[in-house]
């Protein structure tokens, strides 16, 4: 059996993550369940970054040292990715902490669109660069960087 590649795992997450919103919505953004719903996501998500983090990101930073087209993506992509996981972070740390108070539509569906467009940069440019990278410098094995 074949495993996954780091990209298609983390793209699969990335579908679990919008079918974790579609639940919330069934469920009710303010229900308790719904609620319970959102907090889950926001730990799914902080595991999420951290793995792309540690997974594509190092590797891409470490890569633009010696390539200009890889530092120039970087470069102009990564202000804004940066941008939406402050927001994003700080919304799911409000959900979290909010006990009685509601979360306001606007800002959830807010939310889900700052991280669905995020999740597109991501697919189209960072991890089509990601598996070029990989290809080219590395032999098909992101492993052995050092």
């Amino acid at each position: 059996m074949a495993t996954l590649s780091l990209v298609d795992e983390l793209v699969m997450e990335h579908q679990k993550l919008f079918d974790a919103f579609r639940e919330v919505e069934s469920l009710g953004i303010n229900s308790p369940e719904g609620r319970e719903k959102l907090v889950a996501i926001g730990d799914f998500l902080g595991h999420h970054i951290r793995k792309e983090d540690a997974g594509i990101y190092s590797l891409l930073e470490k890569v633009a040292e010696r390539d200009s087209d890889v530092m120039m993506l970087l470069y102009r992509t990564n202000r804004d990715l940066e941008d939406v996981s402050q927001e994003v972070n700080a919304f799911f740390k409000r959900c979290a902490n909010l006990v009685d108070k509601k979360i306001s539509d606007k800002h959830y569906f807010r939310i889900k669109k700052r991280l669905k467009e995020r999740v597109d940069r991501e697919e189209i440019f960072i991890f089509e660069t990601f598996n070029k990278v990989v290809s080219q410098y590395f032999d098909g094995h992101p492993e052995g960087i050092s």
